[in-house]
């Protein structure tokens, strides 16, 4: 996400003078740099397709043709307010455009992406639905794990709170988003909403946001439900 920001001009560089480029965290994926102990052989990389060039999925795919990819994905109902609520805590809330928030929610990106590595007929996928997830935690990570070849352990369900991996090192970047994730100890367990409603909203523009990106977000279920 930092190369994006600082691609687009949003990135603080008082916190960030020195951002890491794509190229930068590609490199540092291939030998090793994310792995936080001496006999780790997974790393875990969050890429977001929202802010992730074509181009750099290209270099993704081709040096990396053995990765497991899995999709975690989460209904717009849910995900568009939460993001608005989370916009009120980050310090540079004013600097949220309608354009930036544009570009930061659209699923688009997301489609594309599955739909490129569902061709390419050489990358594994596997769909988490982030209800789901926090619905049935150890379903859904056993899922996981099965997926990328290892045996699922308890110590994904529980962690000790503000103890995180040493791989966060740009922690400090996201001020306000992450805060109840580090405090946690583990999963908390939340009913299934398999059938969400419309959200009460007050802003048109969020109104806006929810109706984009609907119909791309049934596609990329549908897409998946084909596969």
């Amino acid at each position: 996400m930092i190369p994006w920001q600082a691609k687009i001009g949003f990135l603080n560089r008082e916190k960030n003078p020195n951002p890491p480029s794509f190229e930068n965290i590609i490199d540092n994926i291939e030998v090793g740099d994310y792995f936080t102990q001496a006999d780790q052989h997974v790393q875990v990389i969050k890429e977001m397709p929202v802010h992730v060039p074509p181009d750099v999925f290209d270099a993704i795919f081709e040096r990396f043709p053995n990765a497991y990819h899995i999709f975690l994905v989460r209904h717009p109902y849910h995900m568009i307010p939460s993001y608005f609520k989370a916009i009120l805590k980050d310090p540079q809330a004013a600097d949220f455009t309608q354009d930036v928030i544009r570009m930061d929610t659209t699923y688009r990106p997301l489609l594309d992406a599955a739909q490129r590595i569902s061709t390419s007929g050489s990358a594994s996928v596997l769909m988490l639905d982030a209800e789901s997830l926090h619905a049935d935690p150890r379903s859904s990570l056993t899922r996981l794990c099965n997926h990328i070849g290892v045996p699922f352990v308890e110590s994904v369900l529980q962690w000790t709170p503000n103890h995180y991996p040493s791989s966060w090192r740009d922690l400090h970047a996201f001020e306000g988003w992450l805060d109840t994730v580090v405090s946690s100890s583990g999963w908390e367990k939340r009913p299934l909403d398999a059938d969400p409603v419309y959200p009460e909203v007050s802003v048109d523009f969020q109104r806006e946001c929810i109706d984009a990106n609907m119909p791309i977000y049934e596609q990329l279920m549908h897409m998946f439900v084909q596969s």
